[in-house]
């Protein structure tokens, strides 16, 4: 029953909560505590808390080895990979991504492995690798139309809009975002559906449609509040910030931008960290010189953690500190 609360409303509080009620009752090392580790870690990686999800998927790796149940290590092994990419480990997140592909493969898990191809597109990204990336997108796109899976359909036609944005495609780019969300919308996934409102606000700014896009981040950012996401409202909070700043708004640009970053610092997730405190040196070179090397800094270390790659966004809004600095 917990576990169907947490597959009908996604993630939330109360579902996790349910959940630890559940756990006392299931002997160690059975296919229920197996079941059990794997929902609350998802139920924990959903509310933000990486760590305790981390812990819960490696309970419920441990037991799947134990069983010799291959076809749920695949998904936990993705799952680990996926909390690996947003703490800006990529190497981490590449090689468990490609065991999930393997496993899913020998087991004929066609969902899995599309999923995880998907997964292996979003590292490539961060890499800088957008050709890599949209074949790998274009892979799991056929692959979710093939089993007649129309949430991770959607999902993958928003990975393919997020590619046409940055390789200069903006009417395509819109057409698959434009897709994605109707389809997310019309299989009731308001996690997804906040996340892909959130990409086709970042394409109206970026050609200069402000107000278009501050109304669709207030869009995203109610969602992302209402599903309990915190790490994506605190990426919604971060382009609010600037999108106010670049209005003459700075008293909301302020308070956006500290909400933003206390979120997304208790979300772990070092790369939209990274390119936050880029983002804010390069703001503050002419108000605060000290704090916008210090922010730098920072920014530079976690560059360095996470093999970000030269063609990479988190790299290239660094260079652009570093050049305000200079």
């Amino acid at each position: 029953a917990a576990w169907a609360v947490l597959m009908l409303r996604g993630p939330t509080r109360t579902g996790l909560a349910l959940l630890e009620a559940v756990e006392p009752l299931a002997a160690p090392l059975t296919e229920l505590r197996q079941s059990l580790a794997f929902a609350l870690g998802f139920a924990h990686h959903g509310v933000g808390d990486a760590q305790a999800a981390h812990e819960e998927y490696a309970i419920a790796l441990t037991i799947c080895r134990a069983r010799g149940d291959r076809r749920t290590e695949g998904i936990v092994e993705e799952h680990i990979a996926r909390i690996h990419y947003e703490q800006g480990l990529l190497e981490e997140a590449n090689e468990r991504n490609l065991v999930a592909v393997v496993i899913h493969r020998e087991t004929g898990n066609r969902l899995g492995e599309a999923i995880a191809i998907a997964n292996l597109g979003n590292i490539d990204i961060s890499r800088g690798r957008f050709e890599d990336a949209r074949t790998e997108y274009e892979a799991a796109l056929a692959l979710h139309r093939e089993v007649g899976n129309r949430r991770f359909e959607g999902t993958a036609l928003a990975n393919l809009g997020i590619i046409d944005a940055m390789q200069g495609r903006p009417e395509e780019a819109l057409e698959h975002l434009e897709k994605a969300v109707t389809i997310h919308c019309e299989v009731g996934n308001r996690r997804s559906e906040g996340m892909v409102l959130f990409n086709i606000a970042e394409l109206h700014e970026r050609h200069g449609r402000l107000n278009e896009a501050l109304a669709v981040y207030e869009q995203a950012l109610a969602i992302h509040r209402e599903v309990g996401n915190r790490r994506f409202e605190g990426m919604v909070l971060a382009a609010l910030g600037f999108n106010h700043a670049a209005q003459g708004r700075e008293e909301e640009a302020r308070a956006s931008l500290l909400a933003a970053e206390t979120l997304l610092r208790e979300s772990a997730d070092r790369e939209a960290v990274g390119k936050l405190l880029a983002r804010l040196a390069f703001r503050n070179v002419r108000v605060d010189h000290v704090l916008a090397r210090a922010q730098l800094s920072e920014a530079e270390s976690i560059v360095a953690l996470t093999g970000a790659g030269p063609d990479s966004e988190l790299v290239q809004l660094v260079e652009l500190a570093q050049a305000a600095l200079a």
